[in-house]
């Protein structure tokens, strides 16, 4: 979505739902908070954003905790806005939430649109790259390079400019990988372990079968040596007699 599609966005949010008639126009919650840093720069961008009610870290995408940001009522849009700053010669992004119309000065465009009506009834976070002097109207009085911009997305459900937290998003692979590991191993390793059961029985069978046939040849060969005694000994008792 190029940057005069996403002011065509705006103008349907701004001619569509900043209407007081709306029942639930005064319904919609929306986080409202800076990044930290910004409070000590708020001064030169007062201009062109209200203040939020509170600047904290938890604003941050990969820090957001809705316990720590405040929300306010809003009649148009909730906003996500990221900031591509230099802070001390290095980048850094500074992040605002709030509402539409903490955007001072931005362009109110009225146009409207039925594909976007379906669009954004739903809910649905509609996020573009959009440069700053396409963002405020009458832009050229602020000296916006032309390469400045900034990410900005729009919902219009309450409390829809929220971030999950990073360390939450990245242990999601890793538990649906540990569940999946385990409906796999799981099965396989009780059948390995019956089968392993199956073997030890066989193999004690095996060793009970193999002790009584041992036991069955040792038997065979005392009755051989008892048979081959008593015959010997007969055949002494015979010769005894036929000498005297």
């Amino acid at each position: 979505m190029g940057s005069s599609d996403f002011l065509q966005v705006f103008s349907y949010f701004l001619a569509n739902v900043s209407d007081i008639a709306h029942p639930w126009a005064y319904r919609l919650h929306c986080h409202s908070c800076m990044s930290p840093y910004l409070e000590d720069q708020f001064q030169f961008i007062s201009h062109l954003y209200r203040r939020p009610l509170g600047f904290t870290e938890k604003c941050d995408h990969g820090h957001f905790d809705s316990q720590y940001v405040h929300s306010k009522n809003c009649t148009d849009a909730c906003i996500t806005l990221r900031m591509n700053d230099r802070v001390g010669g290095r980048r850094k992004f500074g992040f605002m939430r709030g509402c539409l119309s903490d955007i001072i000065h931005h362009n109110r465009t009225a146009v409207r649109f039925g594909e976007l009506s379906r669009t954004t009834k739903t809910g649905a976070n509609i996020c573009t790259a959009i440069r700053l002097r396409d963002l405020f109207v009458s832009s050229d009085r602020y000296g916006f390079d032309p390469h400045d911009h900034v990410d900005l997305c729009a919902c219009i459900r309450s409390d829809c400019n929220f971030a999950q937290r990073r360390g939450f998003i990245n242990f999601l692979p890793f538990f649906g990988l540990l569940i999946c590991s385990l409906f796999y191993l799981l099965p396989k390793r009780i059948l390995n372990n019956q089968t392993n059961i199956l073997k030890n029985i066989c193999n004690i069978n095996n060793n009970n079968n193999y002790e009584e046939e041992e036991e069955e040849e040792i038997n065979k060969i005392i009755k051989i040596k008892k048979k081959y005694i008593n015959v010997k000994q007969r055949g002494r008792r015979k010769e005894e007699k036929e000498y005297y």
